[in-house]
């Protein structure tokens, strides 16, 4: 008889001087009339807790949400490791192109490298060799920034009305360097035709 009635008080607590069991109702106190709570028996790294009903589900949701998270992470971190790697092949048959196509037998991978312009503060010492071509190749703010007309210059043949623009372009070169932010790397499935003509048909 005393072995069974450990048994039904292990699973009690006490809670504002009441004895409670799981899966009970307690009132609230006189600050809190009409309302009632239940409990629950919740297991927690090995170790058993009664706790508010509300409560367990929020330490089940919280839990799900943690470990849904983390797997997330690690997906993300494989996914940008692959990335890497489809980059780094972009990247040897780049040839000075924005955009590289990888074409493989079920999917197309589209990488697309992104580039800017730094500019050196002195970048102040070409004002009268461009003239005013200066404020439309320059923005500045706090630092001076390139324009796309700038970018145009430096990658065209147009000379855009300046004697000697090749030797231009070389002293503008001084003053700029290119800086890559993280390609974009898109992967998309191909359709069942597009798989025929890629891989052979097969019967």
């Amino acid at each position: 008889m005393s072995q069974k009635k450990n048994l039904e008080n292990s699973n009690e607590k006490k809670v504002s001087g009441e004895s409670v069991k799981a899966g009970s109702e307690v009132k609230g106190s006189p600050d809190n009339l009409g309302k009632v709570k239940t409990f629950k028996q919740i297991q927690v790294k090995g170790r058993k807790h009664l706790v508010i009903t509300e409560d367990a589900d929020i330490q089940k949701l919280t839990r799900k949400f943690l470990t849904t998270k983390a797997r997330i992470d690690r997906d993300r971190k494989t996914l940008d490791d692959i990335g890497a790697e489809l980059t780094a092949i972009a990247r040897d048959r780049r040839n000075g192109a924005t955009t590289v196509t990888l074409e493989g037998v079920s999917s197309t991978t589209v990488v697309t490298f992104r580039e800017s312009l730094k500019v050196s503060a002195q970048v102040e010492d070409m004002r009268v060799n461009l003239g005013p071509l200066f404020e439309r190749f320059f923005e500045k703010n706090n630092d001076y920034k390139a324009t796309s007309d700038l970018k145009k210059f430096l990658e065209s043949d147009h000379g855009m009305g300046i004697e000697n623009s090749q030797q231009i372009k070389k002293e503008l070169n001084k003053y700029i360097s290119i800086h890559e932010t993280k390609p974009n790397v898109k992967v998309t499935e191909k359709s069942d035709q597009s798989k025929e003509l890629a891989g052979g048909q097969t019967k």
